[in-house]
């Protein structure tokens, strides 16, 4: 099973772009809402979690749980995306909260990360592992590159429920017909459907959800990986129906398996004995996304394979490390065979008939 298609990175791209710079005073409060939360959880597990330096977040969208880790738990890492536009929206979070450290930002592959085997202490996920169609492709990557002992923290992830008949997919609420709020009201309406349905703007632009893990799917996928874990699930009551079944569950994890809802996780790697790490020469943890060898830095502030010819220069405090194929594809630059508005001239890319763009 392919990780994630093609098109679906594709659609990451603009739909972070386009969260990030399109819409900044609005998700700034979402942004802020969402690290809040993010927080409590972390502390509440702070003790089995342990040292966090250093630190990657994978799907990362603008970084601001990064920064989060970075300011408010003093910890040192990434923040990984495959946009690099969200993540240099970074600098806006930096001024508009009054930040002083920052995550080193890189755009990348979930399911190729760029780092070196054993070279990270605290890996983090938020909202982003029910995006892969296989998801175990994601805990393999995350094993690799922990270190012994190391902790792998996701959180805000689907849980199917088993208690439903599967008749059809249930809409937004906004878009309910009136039979269908009404039973959503009275939480009667999980169970008769399919499934859930994610975020509406993802899905808008082609993000793909994957709402096939119950609680003992993942369960067996953490499991698999890790030695020793801590979940802490979220599980609807929106109205008396599920507010029933959920006191009958008895347990707080029974309730998740039978009614769904969202699950976070924080796991553990088997071993102990890291060793310390200088972010200074932060590109020791990496490695090349095509040859997986060492990667180097120059003068120029330019990550370059030291066996193959890749290259990636720091461009606006981001560096690409995408593989080369994926790269050229997702960030095509000024090509020929590419229209693009907002690079200068590109009218000439078309057939004719066309003028100058005025204005923004």
């Amino acid at each position: 099973m392919e990780a994630q298609s093609f098109s679906v990175k594709r659609a990451q791209v603009e739909f972070h772009n386009f969260a990030s710079l399109g819409q900044p005073e609005r998700n700034l409060r979402v942004y802020a809402a969402e690290n809040v939360r993010r927080g409590a959880f972390i502390r509440r597990h702070l003790a089995f979690i342990g040292e966090m330096t250093p630190f990657l977040e994978i799907g990362a969208n603008a970084g601001h749980s990064s920064y989060m880790l970075a300011n408010e738990f003093g910890a040192h890492g990434f923040a990984l995306d495959i946009s690099a536009d969200s993540l240099r929206h970074g600098r806006a979070l930096m001024d508009a909260w009054g930040l002083d450290r920052a995550p080193i930002r890189l755009a990348g592959d979930a399911a190729n990360l760029p780092f070196a085997d054993a070279s990270l202490k605290f890996v983090c996920a938020y909202q982003m592992l029910s995006q892969f169609m296989d998801m175990e492709r994601v805990f393999r990557e995350v094993s690799r590159v922990l270190q012994p002992g190391g902790v792998f923290l996701f959180a805000e992830e689907p849980l199917l429920r088993q208690l439903s008949l599967r008749l059809f997919r249930s809409p937004y609420y906004e878009t309910m017909k009136p039979w269908e709020r009404r039973l959503s009201d009275w939480g009667l309406l999980g169970f008769l459907v399919r499934d859930v349905i994610g975020a509406h703007q993802e899905e808008s632009f082609g993000i793909r959800q994957n709402h096939s893990m119950g609680m003992k799917e993942w369960e067996a996928l953490v499991q698999k990986y890790f030695v020793d874990w801590e979940y802490q699930v979220s599980v609807p009551q929106r109205g008396w129906g599920e507010r029933v079944v959920y006191r009958a569950a008895a347990s707080e994890l029974r309730a998740a398996r039978w009614l769904g809802g969202t699950l976070a996780a924080a796991c553990k790697k088997s071993g102990t004995g890291s060793q310390p790490v200088d972010l200074e020469r932060f590109e020791t943890l990496l490695r090349c996304p095509d040859c997986h060898a060492p990667l180097a830095r120059d003068q120029r502030d330019t990550l370059g394979c030291t066996a193959c010819s890749y290259q990636a220069p720091n461009e606006g405090q981001v560096y690409n490390l995408l593989p080369t194929a994926e790269r050229n594809e997702l960030y095509p630059g000024d090509r020929d065979d590419i229209v693009d508005f907002s690079l200068p001239s590109h009218e000439q890319h078309l057939i004719g008939e066309w003028h100058e763009l005025e204005g923004v």
